[in-house]
């Protein structure tokens, strides 16, 4: 199992109507640089890349959106979109935005889990471009998962009110493993692994 298996968080978003006030606000506060992505724009919203400091490859992008609202979304790899796309909303997803490709890039959808968290599905592509993309972004998946540099991802965590119902959908969902952890601040936490053990990341489930 690698970096860039299906089931694997690689890549996260932020959406927003306002990119410019995103990237004046993380810039300098995690030193974050910022590249438009002109081949991912969707209906002339801009899709900004995001690179860590002294990282050449992105790890996330800005979304812009027209609908006021602000959200963070984890993006999924997937083997195939449209068939688990199927299969999840078959566990209780609800689909946001169904299947859609990008040019010869990707195809992307995105999806709510039973409890209301954004996420993303996105699959590899067979085009040298993305092949090129992708390379980059599985060394730097690599190298964060293990010496995460300031100001890069290094992990993540889902809040829910019910961790049964959580952990029982995305063990379903991409085969992620749970285990006991620290409580942080008097909140129960569970550690979370993702295929092959490789995901960095926790879930919190706040007593209210």
């Amino acid at each position: 199992m690698t970096f860039m298996s299906p089931g694997q968080v690689v890549w996260f978003e932020i959406g927003t109507s306002d990119p410019p006030a995103v990237t004046g606000f993380y810039g300098p506060l995690l030193g974050w640089s910022f590249e438009v992505d002109p081949d991912s724009s969707i209906d002339g919203r801009t899709y900004t890349r995001i690179l860590a400091p002294g990282v050449p490859w992105p790890m996330g992008a800005i979304q812009q959106g027209d609908t006021g609202g602000e959200a963070i979304n984890l993006s999924i790899l997937s083997a195939d979109v449209r068939a688990d796309v199927d299969r999840l909303t078959a566990l209780g997803a609800t689909v946001v935005l169904p299947a859609t490709p990008v040019g010869d890039v990707t195809v992307f959808a995105r999806l709510t889990d039973p409890r209301g968290n954004l996420f993303s599905l996105f699959s590899r592509s067979t085009s040298q471009r993305f092949e090129e993309r992708i390379a980059g972004t599985e060394e730097h998946t690599r190298q964060a998962a293990f010496t995460p540099a300031p100001g890069a991802m290094a992990g993540f965590e889902i809040g829910t009110t019910d961790a049964a119902a959580t952990t029982g959908f995305y063990s379903a969902a991409f085969g992620w493993r749970f285990e006991k952890s620290e409580a942080i601040g008097g909140v129960p936490c569970l550690d979370v692994y993702g295929p092959g053990g490789t995901t960095a990341a926790g879930l919190a489930q706040p007593t209210t």
